[in-house]
């Protein structure tokens, strides 16, 4: 039996090779960190693309059940270079809320526990000197509801599927408000 040499701390093979032998490196690694960067470099261009001149980043938590709804709407806000959280129920953004110290919610209305209007009030209730912005994501557009969003202090009520367009317009919107503000938290990072 052959003793396995020791380095810092575990057990097995030399991680260098044998002397005189040359290592091949493997032609997937290189595949796989070309398509990265190819990726990155896409994603820079629709970024500059997508975004209007003078745009505004903000820190944004995107809060709806349904994943896919919260996770394609993160995913937009990325590409337009904003720090985002998605949250998938109220209880978890009021936790994220703490530590992240959004600037702008994209609220749905209607979740299961913590509905959007609630959760809207909680989360000014905790920060009463900067409240974040507040936009309802719903598919609720009926004059009822636009009323109660606007009575819960909502800035925007924008209806699903949300336009792109709409969605950049509205934060540009917002980032006017933002970028006017005398609250140094409500710079971007």
């Amino acid at each position: 039996m052959l003793a396995c040499p020791t380095w810092a701390g575990t057990t097995g093979p030399s991680p260098l090779p044998p002397a005189g032998q040359e290592v091949q490196p493997d032609p997937n690694l290189y595949a796989i960190a070309r398509v990265k960067q190819a990726a990155s470099s896409i994603a820079e261009r629709v970024r500059q693309a997508m975004t209007p001149e003078g745009f505004t980043r903000m820190r944004v938590l995107v809060v709806d059940d349904h994943p896919d709804s919260a996770d394609a709407l993160a995913a937009v806000l990325d590409l337009l270079g904003c720090p985002v959280r998605a949250c998938y129920s109220g209880s978890t953004a009021l936790e994220v809320a703490e530590q992240f110290a959004p600037q702008v919610c994209l609220l749905d209305l209607r979740m299961p526990g913590i509905d959007g209007l609630e959760l809207a009030s909680r989360l000014k209730e905790r920060v009463p000197d900067r409240p974040p912005l507040l936009v309802a994501t719903t598919a609720l557009g009926d004059a009822e509801t636009k009323a109660r969003t606007t009575q819960a202090g909502f800035h925007y009520h924008l209806i699903k599927p949300i336009d792109v367009s709409t969605l950049i317009e509205t934060l540009t919107r917002l980032g006017e408000i933002i970028s006017h503000s005398t609250d140094p938290s409500a710079l971007p990072d």
